[in-house]
């Protein structure tokens, strides 16, 4: 889960504020890229960022921060005291309460997350073989990748509002280029919440033969004909 001290965050929102609403994100990526029929970088990255909407004296503000623990509620109270007195004072200015009932919409894939780096790996080196293989004019791939993305989210606010999600993402792109008198490329992307609903051999066939499809094409110059 979102792993920071809301206890503490939440005091000191709690003095600052006549109301005040948080909203933290948790957000970790992983890309696989393929080149030449092998791995050719692992990028992971994580990202802890928190929203802040508070309202004094009718007026509301907002700021937002990725710094980490009480330099992050620094920052977010300094950037809202900034940007107090530009903001114009709104009588209507509110949050939204809580609710007893939440939608539940299942987003998240426990199972593609637990799926072995290897295993990802090896179906997108797969599609890349599956392009350079479709045809002998096809000479390169570019950008042959998968993301990963897991995101974790909870809004609290000071009326009593109160939820969290979670969800995946998964991404995967191909560029072709081919050559015959002309050199010509062409890329696709596609994606799902869940692994098993991306198709990595559909995509490498419609991006091949796409590609495929432009050369021996011939522009025809612009005029009036007869």
């Amino acid at each position: 889960g979102i792993t920071v001290n809301k206890e503490e965050i939440i005091n000191r929102f709690s003095n600052e504020f006549d109301s005040y609403e948080l909203f933290f994100l948790k957000e970790k990526t992983k890309k696989f890229e393929s080149r030449d029929r092998d791995l050719h970088s692992i990028e992971m990255n994580e990202e802890v960022g928190i929203a802040l909407r508070g309202i004094k004296n009718n007026k509301m503000v907002f700021s937002y921060t990725f710094e980490k623990g009480e330099k992050a509620v620094d920052t977010l109270v300094d950037n809202a005291r900034i940007l107090a007195p530009f903001i114009e004072a709104d009588e209507g200015a509110t949050l939204p309460g809580s609710y007893t009932i939440y939608p539940s919409v299942d987003l998240y894939d426990q199972a593609g997350l637990e799926t072995d780096d290897r295993e990802k790996t090896s179906r997108l080196i797969d599609m890349e073989s599956l392009i350079l293989g479709y045809d002998k004019r096809i000479v390169t791939t570019r950008n042959c990748e998968i993301q990963e993305a897991e995101i974790e989210i909870e809004i609290i606010n000071s009326n009593g509002l109160n939820v969290q999600g979670r969800k995946t993402l998964y991404s995967v792109f191909a560029l072709c280029v081919a050559k015959e008198h002309d050199e010509v490329s062409w890329y696709d992307w596609a994606w799902a919440h869940s692994l098993a609903d991306i198709d990595l051999e559909s995509l490498g066939i419609i991006v091949a033969q796409k590609t495929g499809s432009f050369l021996g094409s011939e522009q025809i110059s612009t005029g009036i004909y007869d």
